[in-house]
């Protein structure tokens, strides 16, 4: 099962004893943060939970799924 945005933003405020408006403005601030520091080409790690960095996708033979018909991914 998936936790929704709405959701996670609940249990936020619940477990912080905080306003679902703040715990909200929490969230967005710390992905547009993540975000920014990954635009820059760093890596952000948090010990016992994670890392995230960017990484480039090589170009690669993709399929339409209406047609079913090939196309060329470009590098991201």
């Amino acid at each position: 099962m998936s936790v929704l945005k709405k959701e996670f933003i609940d249990r936020m405020a619940e477990a912080g004893g905080i306003t679902k408006k703040e715990a909200r403005r929490g969230l967005e601030l710390f992905i547009e943060t993540l975000m920014e520091c990954m635009s820059e080409n760093e890596k952000v790690m948090f010990s016992g939970f994670g890392r995230f960095e960017m990484k480039t996708a090589k170009e690669r033979k993709g399929r339409v799924p209406l047609s079913g018909g090939g196309m060329y991914c470009a590098r991201t």
